[in-house]
C-alpha cells in the first residue's frame, strides 16, 4: 500500500515534519537534551590563582586545578557561593572537589587569566557552572582586596 492511500494529502506535510522532529530528538543524547532544558547555576569563586607547582597551604577552603586553555593553575578558594538561588548548592560543589575544572568564556575575560601577572592577585570569578562537565563559563573577573590572597 502506498503513502498516497494511507495518509490524506492535508496530513502529509505534518507527518513529514513530525517524523523529522522525532529523528532529530532521538539523535540527541540525553545529556544534550537536559543541558538545553536546565539552566546552570551562577557561582562566584573568591580566591587567588597560583602556579601548579606551588606548595599546598593550610587554612584554605579548597584548592582546585584550573585549566584555562593550555594554561594550568591552582585556584585557592577563600569562598565559593551561588549567586542565584538553587536548592542544591552544597551538593553541586561537593561533586567538583577535589577535582579539576575548566574555565571558558569570552576572550576579554579569558585572556587575563592566561597571563603570569595574575598569579597571587585576589580575584572574584563569576560564571555559569556546568557541573557535569566541570566547566565554568566565565561571565565576570575582577581583582578585589576582599578576595584575600593566600601568600606562601
Amino acid at each position: 500500500m502506498s503513502l498516497d492511500k494511507r495518509v490524506p494529502c492535508k496530513l502529509r506535510p505534518k507527518t513529514c515534519l513530525m517524523f523529522l522532529v522525532l529523528v532529530w530528538w532521538s539523535s540527541a543524547t540525553p545529556t544534550q537534551v537536559l543541558a538545553f532544558l536546565i539552566t546552570p547555576p551562577r557561582v562566584r569563586l573568591t580566591g587567588a590563582l597560583f602556579s601548579i607547582e606551588g606548595e599546598k597551604q593550610k587554612g584554605v577552603l579548597h584548592e582546585l586545578n584550573i585549566f584555562v586553555r593550555e594554561k594550568q593553575w591552582t585556584l585557592r578558594l577563600a569562598k565559593a557561593e551561588f549567586v542565584a538561588g538553587t536548592g542544591r548548592n552544597r551538593m553541586v560543589l561537593q561533586h567538583l572537589f577535589p577535582l579539576s575544572m575548566r574555565f571558558v568564556g569570552p576572550e576579554d575575560l579569558i585572556h587575563p587569566l592566561l597571563e603570569a601577572e595574575i598569579a597571587r592577585k585576589p580575584l572574584i570569578i563569576e560564571g555559569l557552572l556546568y557541573a557535569g562537565t566541570r566547566t565554568l563559563f566565565i561571565t565576570a573577573v575582577e581583582e578585589s582586596e576582599k578576595a584575600g590572597s593566600h601568600r606562601d
